[in-house]
């Protein structure tokens, strides 16, 4: 089931203060995170913005964000990276799983371009195909995490570059991970060669885990999903049902903002079933095949008291509740919803069926 999702910045154009916009989506930062990621203004595959990492070399700390995402035993990561390979020093662990405080998997990047697989902080093995320096390449790694039964696979541009199966991917007493950690778990004493200033770019994140279904019983990515890309659509146009009220403007208006600016504009309501919905710009990366969708909200509530929201989806001519109601805090908070395949039969979402839904939110409490 399609888990999280970061397109690489597009979707924020500057990490704001305190880097408040890349945490929109990930928690933390640890360490160094909060200095160490930034925006890269048109060096995403397509020209537009992607994530930069850079921690600083002259200290040892870790520089990382995390995500915390409830316990699976199957995860898939995938991601477009383009990195200088000449600055990386002795290796870079740059993407592991864990349970609790205990490491399950993770993937360290070698100084020769060849990749490491970590099974509880021990390299289990490592590729002989090499990341090209200065190219994107789109990496994802799948992977079972069991005591005796365990498996990975890790590809390049599609291409399975290593894997196993039969063997133990368990850390510790308890199965499945729960939280990704993603960036530099090492400093400069080990992760980087002294007064290098690494580039490494990321674009297209996504996480997803074993789970066939979303939420609503629909079919949704569980296993290897190949070389795609992260769309993000914003509203563009007033959707059938507009019962929430605007702070500025029209409802769509309000809620499009590709930088989240807090309370400047927002729509707000408490009537218990009210529905808010926007129609939503086309999609506009090439392909036939949209593996799954989400919808994505930032907000807070402003009541006393427990109040909550469900995501709302449009398609067919029907709406659809999101079985998951968001549960609002005083401070915004992040809402990620996701309908595997279109609910309104099952079937697998198109470019043309997304492009023509309306997205919103409902009042559940």
């Amino acid at each position: 089931m399609f888990r999280f999702g970061d397109p690489g910045t597009r979707m924020y154009g500057t990490m704001g203060t305190n880097h408040a916009n890349l945490l929109t989506l990930w928690d933390g930062p640890i360490y160094q995170g909060e200095v160490s990621f930034s925006v890269a203004g048109g060096q995403s595959p397509t020209g537009s913005n992607c994530l930069m990492f850079t921690p600083d070399t002259t200290v040892s700390t870790p520089a990382l964000i995390s995500k915390v995402l409830g316990v699976q035993t199957k995860w898939g990561f995938a991601c477009r990276m383009k990195v200088d390979i000449s600055t990386i020093g002795h290796g870079w662990v740059w993407l592991t799983f864990y349970n609790a405080d205990t490491l399950q998997m993770g993937l360290r990047l070698r100084t020769d371009g060849s990749m490491e697989v970590l099974v509880g902080g021990n390299t289990f093995g490592f590729t002989t195909a090499r990341l090209a320096a200065n190219v994107w390449t789109h990496i994802e790694f799948l992977f079972t995490n069991n005591p005796t039964n365990g498996a990975f696979d890790l590809w390049f541009d599609g291409v399975n570059v290593l894997s196993a199966s039969g063997i133990s991917t368990q850390n510790g007493p308890s199965a499945g991970a729960d939280r990704l950690i993603f960036g530099s778990l090492t400093g400069q004493d080990y992760g980087f060669l002294p007064s290098t200033t690494p580039l490494i770019y990321f674009d297209d994140i996504i996480v997803y885990d074993g789970q066939p279904t979303d939420p609503a019983g629909n079919p949704d990515i569980h296993d290897q999903i190949g070389n795609c890309r992260l769309e993000w659509l914003l509203p563009n146009a007033a959707g059938t049902t507009t019962q929430f009220t605007s702070t500025s403007g029209p409802n769509f208006s309000a809620v499009n903002n590709p930088i989240p600016n807090g309370d400047a504009s927002y729509v707000y309501d408490q009537v218990i079933g009210n529905i808010d919905t926007y129609k939503i710009a086309p999609i506009l990366l090439p392909g036939t095949l949209v593996s799954s969708v989400a919808v994505v909200h930032y907000l807070r509530k402003s009541d006393v008291g427990p109040r909550s929201i469900v995501a709302e989806i449009r398609t067919g001519g029907s709406n659809f509740d999101h079985p998951s109601k968001i549960d609002l805090q005083d401070d915004y908070c992040y809402g990620f919803s996701n309908w595997g395949s279109d609910p309104t039969d099952g079937s697998i979402w198109t470019p043309i069926k997304v492009s023509a839904v309306e997205i919103g939110q409902k009042i559940h409490s």
